[in-house]
């Protein structure tokens, strides 16, 4: 059996010199991001024994473990595993786990500012395999794409194809650790 405990703190600093902000980095606004995320844990594992020594069965054993952790970002977790381990002979092994796991969020997650974007965005109409922009082709690329017809008015394109939106983009203030459950079997 296996008891512990665990302290981790996590913290990220950026922050963009006179040059690059808070005006531009890359093509985007940078502005300072920086926080702390830290979490103290209590766990504990043990394996035990069930069968040993015994025809077609070398040894059969249960595998637990638990774990409670605190975050001062998104509060308690708990995670989990139960598994079952058959060891045939000294060759061959059988194992068969349930687990639950949390991924809670990281110091990025949590703290990215309400920055300026601009991504690119194209009319699905306008581009594809097709290859000009007449009017008809307008119209075989738009019908190729799932854009309906009925009474669409096509017009020839012209020759650019990507434009750029303003978008202002941040993180989610009320993140929650996302669980995860999943089985695994293994030979």
């Amino acid at each position: 059996m296996v008891l512990g405990v665990e302290y981790r703190e996590a913290e990220a600093q950026a922050n963009p010199d006179s040059v690059l902000g808070p005006d531009v980095r890359g093509f985007n606004q940078s502005l300072p991001v920086g926080g702390v995320v830290d979490v103290s844990e209590f766990f504990l594992e043990a394996e035990v024994p069930l069968v040993e020594n015994r025809p077609g069965m070398e040894s059969l054993a249960l595998n637990v473990a638990f774990r409670s952790s605190e975050y001062n970002t998104v509060g308690n977790t708990e995670t989990f595993a139960v598994g079952l381990g058959w060891q045939i002979d000294d060759q061959f092994r059988v194992r068969g786990n349930f687990n639950r796991a949390v991924r809670a969020p990281n110091v990025g997650d949590l703290f990215q500012p309400l920055v300026n974007g601009f991504p690119g965005a194209s009319d699905p109409c306008s581009s594809g395999p097709n290859g000009s922009f007449s009017a008809a082709t307008v119209a075989a690329t738009c019908t190729a794409a799932g854009v309906p017809v009925v009474g669409a008015n096509f017009r020839a394109m012209p020759r650019w194809k990507l434009c750029s939106v303003v978008t202002r983009t941040s993180v989610l203030k009320r993140l929650t650790p996302t669980p995860l459950v999943w089985w695994q079997r293994r030979t």
